[in-house]
Formats: structure tokens, C-alpha cells, sequence
């Protein structure tokens, strides 16, 4: 496990920062296709899923379970990926270990069971856990550069934001993303002052359909 998991000691810190991140982006990029992060609390009765995909390629999918979770990645350069195999299949090791209940959340055909180069997961009360794959010298199984995504600061993610939506990030902004890593109410006062006047009454409908605090 890389060292960014350390960060995220439980289940619920990991979902949690999944609303704080998808909601950044439900704030700052009105179209749907463009945004890497995606939260879906309701995936099913019992189950939330959360998901990044970068837009090249490159995506992890999470399924969260009232107090477990899996963690699936996909790095589509990877030498473990089933593209690279001889024949298409996937990587030994990957979905060894894995308990059976937390790996049949991943059979959904929305989540591509065999795109894969890593997964981990953790059970209730446990730590954080990943298969014992043989990665070939020299190669990467993506979860150090996917888990990259996994912004902990709000530093850490206004730089990304700088980097993906090139633009500055003003105290303004920097207040914003603070309010939104908080997980503060929002409401439509709080998006005119913002800036977000044209755009407030949608927004308030996607943030609701994350499940984010409005008012």
C-alpha cells in the first residue's frame, strides 16, 4: 500500500473525501463529462460509489459499504494491464485475497470488472489491505499515480485545480474550496457571493444529489 493510504485510516475519512471532491467540481466545472471526480451516495440500498477517471484512460472506482470498502484501479499503461497480457486476462494476484462479498460489488458491468491493475480494500475494523501480486521489475501497477488524486489538503487540491482547470486560485477560490473540504452548508447566498448567480439553482440540485449539505 502506498503512503497515501495512511492518510485515509478508515472507510468512512475515504467517502467522506469523495463528497468534498466531487463537490469542488460540481462547483467549478458546469459540464458533467469534464469533471474527474464522481459520488454517487446511493449507488444502491446499501452502498455509495465513488469514482475518478482522468479523462485519458485512467480511472479507480471505490464501493463503499456501511463501514467497508473495495478500491479497484485502472492504469491503462500499466504492464499489468489485461491489454498488455498475451492473452487478454487479468493480472495473477490482483483479486487474490479478496474477500468474496467486497469483490462481488464489482461484477456491476457499469464498473468493468477486468480493467484492473490494483485493488484493496478494507473490511470493518480492519486496516486497509491489497492482494499480494508479483509486480515485474521495472513496472507499476498505477495505484501510486491514481491514489495521487486522492487530495488530503486543501492545499494539495487547489494546486491540482490550478493545474486541471488552469486557473488561479485567488483567496476568493482558496475560501471556497476550504468551506467545501469542510463539508459547511451551502446555500444560495453563499454561491451569489461566489459568483455562481446564472449557474445557483442547478448546483444546488447536483450538490443535493451528492448528498452535500445545502440549505
Amino acid at each position: 500500500m502506498v503512503d497515501k493510504m495512511k492518510t485515509f485510516k478508515t472507510a468512512q475519512e475515504l467517502k467522506k473525501a469523495f463528497l468534498s471532491w466531487a463537490a469542488v467540481d460540481i462547483l467549478l466545472e458546469e459540464e458533467y463529462a469534464y469533471r474527474i471526480y464522481e459520488w454517487i451516495p446511493k449507488w444502491t440500498d446499501e452502498l455509495s460509489f465513488g469514482k475518478i477517471d482522468n479523462g485519458s484512460g485512467d480511472e479507480l472506482v471505490a464501493v463503499f459499504g456501511p463501514e467497508d470498502c473495495i478500491v479497484k484501479g485502472f492504469d491503462h499503461e500499466s504492464a499489468l494491464s489485461p491489454y498488455a497480457q498475451e492473452e487478454y486476462k487479468i493480472y495473477a494476484g490482483i483479486y487474490d485475497q479478496t474477500p468474496k462479498n467486497l469483490l462481488e460489488r464489482l461484477t456491476d458491468p457499469a464498473i468493468e470488472y477486468e480493467h484492473v491493475t490494483f485493488c484493496f480494500w478494507q473490511e470493518a475494523g480492519e486496516e486497509w489491505k491489497k492482494g499480494a501480486t508479483v509486480i515485474p521489475e521495472g513496472a507499476d501497477d498505477g495505484e501510486e499515480f491514481l491514489t495521487g488524486y486522492f487530495h488530503t489538503t486543501v492545499m494539495e487540491h487547489s494546486a491540482w485545480i490550478e493545474d486541471y482547470y488552469e486557473i488561479e486560485i485567488n483567496q476568493k477560490l482558496q475560501t471556497l474550496i476550504q468551506h467545501v473540504f469542510a463539508q459547511k452548508v451551502i446555500d444560495r447566498g453563499f454561491l451569489f457571493e461566489h459568483g455562481f448567480n446564472e449557474r445557483a439553482e442547478k448546483i444546488m440540485e447536483e450538490l443535493k444529489e451528492v448528498a452535500y449539505p445545502v440549505a
